[in-house]
């Protein structure tokens, strides 16, 4: 008898993988780089998201689409008024999955 290779090929969707801030802290006035990454390269007509903020000082678009062949994307994201030191995050919402990054805001 002879030795058998056998390989399992698993598929995955294209997901969220990452989502994080630059710097992961900001006041008033700054202006962050909000980097989204996936588990692999975008497909025809690239990857969407919406995203979301929990503070209204994110300036965040409501969607960002990750073009075809790339697996990240990077944003620049203004803060606007901060009155009290607070911790905030966005949510980036796919059609698989969400992700969500952390920022502390201050005034």
């Amino acid at each position: 008898g002879g030795l058998k290779l056998q390989d399992t090929l698993t598929i995955k969707p294209l997901a969220l993988e990452t989502a994080v801030f630059t710097p992961q802290s900001a006041s008033t006035g700054d202006t962050v780089t909000l980097k989204i990454t996936l588990n692999g390269p975008a497909g025809t007509g690239g990857f969407e998201m919406s995203l979301s903020g929990s503070h209204p000082s994110l300036g965040l678009p409501t969607t960002v689409t990750i073009p075809q062949g790339d697996d990240s994307i990077e944003i620049q994201v203004p803060i606007g008024a901060v009155l009290a030191p607070t911790r905030a995050y966005a949510t980036i919402d796919s059609a698989i999955n969400s992700r969500r990054a952390y920022i502390y805001l201050g005034p």
